[in-house]
């Protein structure tokens, strides 16, 4: 039996619209930690090429964005590289991180672009601890479609890119190499993140090994640098200042006090959208089972 990995070393992997940018600004606000966002967004859209990929880098050179260099010959290799060498730093007295007290690493990525099939991928996943969000896959797939149709930006919506089979594999690959000493931790936007948001930061604090800080539960709203190169997605996340559903925008406010009352919201239900309840009743299996351990497939 292997040892769990050292403490202070937790990566979230979390469905798209999964209140998980919310989570990891809570995690900014403990000194001690040193956050890292979805590095392997770009890496992964550049490795598979497609329209998704195009559009992202068309979008950030439009707003003059931040981007992440791709031309190396395995981009994906190089930021688990990166990653683990954070977490050699934070454990290592004298380096730069340490200098900064900086004991805690969070590394925030998305389901969809985990790198199950990367020949590294299995000996680097030993060396972190593990937690993976998901949401009802209406709501994610709502909030999906929402963003891709209001956010601008780099926001596009694709339900091929939901994640949520992406999350059982990654369960089920995690379980397989991790162990039940080092066995992940598995919630819902809702019903744990929201509903008992103190429990559930403290759950997350405990699997990863460091004390829980209260400091976690509220921050000022604002842009936050490292989000910047994918603009568009994280707009309700900057505006947050807790957990808590997202407070009208001012064109709602200004819009919704006036005209007749069929005309007085601009908000859109994207629960009703077809091609969101289609892509909901696809993803619901995958969701269960990630919570429940089992699937079970019509």
């Amino acid at each position: 039996m292997s040892s769990p990995p050292p403490v202070g070393r937790l990566i979230i992997w979390a469905v798209p619209r999964s209140r998980s940018t919310a989570l990891e600004r809570a995690f900014m606000q403990r000194k001690d930690a040193l956050v890292k966002h979805e590095e392997l967004t770009e890496v992964t859209l550049a490795v598979r090429g497609g329209k998704n990929f195009s559009f992202l880098k068309h979008a950030q050179i439009n707003d003059a964005l931040p981007q992440t260099d791709v031309d190396t010959s395995d981009p994906i290799g190089k930021v688990l590289k990166t990653y683990l060498e954070a977490a050699e730093n934070i454990s290592t007295l004298g380096s730069n991180v340490k200098a900064e007290n900086k004991s805690f690493l969070v590394i925030k990525e998305l389901t969809c672009y985990a790198p199950l099939d990367h020949p590294q991928f299995d000996t680097w996943a030993r060396q972190f601890r593990h937690a993976i969000l998901v949401r009802k896959p209406i709501d994610a797939l709502a909030s999906f479609k929402k963003v891709g149709v209001e956010g601008g930006g780099t926001a596009y919506f694709d339900v091929s890119e939901a994640g949520f089979r992406e999350a059982w594999l990654l369960r089920s690959q995690l379980a397989a190499i991790c162990g039940p000493e080092n066995e992940a931790i598995f919630l819902d936007a809702d019903n744990d993140l929201l509903a008992n948001t103190r429990g559930t930061l403290t759950r997350l604090c405990d699997h990863a090994g460091v004390d829980f800080d209260p400091g976690m539960l509220t921050w000022s709203s604002g842009p936050v640098e490292e989000w910047q190169k994918l603009k568009g997605w994280h707009t309700g996340a900057e505006q947050s200042t807790g957990f808590h559903a997202a407070p009208p925008t001012p064109d709602e406010m200004k819009t919704s006090a006036a005209g007749p009352p069929e005309k007085r919201s601009k908000r859109v239900d994207y629960r009703a959208d077809p091609e969101v309840i289609e892509g909901a009743a696809a993803c619901d299996p995958y969701y269960r089972a990630v919570l429940q351990g089992t699937i079970k497939l019509a």
